[in-house]
């Protein structure tokens, strides 16, 4: 974990002083170093996909590769179009011509509700700024000898 936040985005602790979270409702958000971002000449950032388009009208309903975490809109990748795309779903109440795979990635957050808060995030991870946490585990305090909390999982960048 780079940097804890509390509600209002705040820095708690930092690593000159760390700061423990003993107990209560808490949630963390998972930030990733900006240092890493990748630009090219002239300055502009680089974008990397792990897919391609299906090339065809959208949304696919086969990709060539792997459909990304994230792609709203239907064309296998993830981009920022994508957080456009939840944006315009919204504001137009769109509810025809989509498919399953488009759906299961609009509620980003998961908490049964899909919002601005959700093309918000989908922003933010197409930008570089956090990740999407896939394969979240967690070994409570009773079921660890260290009686500490431990917290695995894979950050995934837009």
């Amino acid at each position: 974990v780079l940097t804890l936040l509390d509600a209002g985005e705040a820095t708690i602790g930092s690593l000159a002083t760390p700061r423990t979270i003993v107990a209560g409702d808490n949630s963390l958000l998972v930030t990733a170093a900006l240092s890493r971002r990748r630009k090219s000449a002239g300055g502009i950032d680089r974008v990397r996909r792990s897919s391609t388009s299906c090339g065809g009208p959208l949304p696919c309903t086969v990709c060539l590769g792997t459909r990304e975490t994230g792609d709203t809109n239907g064309d296998c990748v993830f981009t920022d179009a994508d957080s456009l795309f939840l944006l315009q779903y919204l504001v137009n109440n769109v509810t025809t011509g989509l498919i399953p795979e488009q759906l299961s990635q609009f509620d980003v957050d998961t908490n049964s509700v899909v919002d601005v808060a959700d093309a918000y995030f989908l922003h933010r991870v197409a930008g570089g700024l956090v990740n999407f946490l896939v394969n979240v585990s967690v070994l409570p305090v009773q079921a660890n000898p260290s009686c500490t909390v431990a917290v695995n999982v894979t950050l995934l960048g837009g």
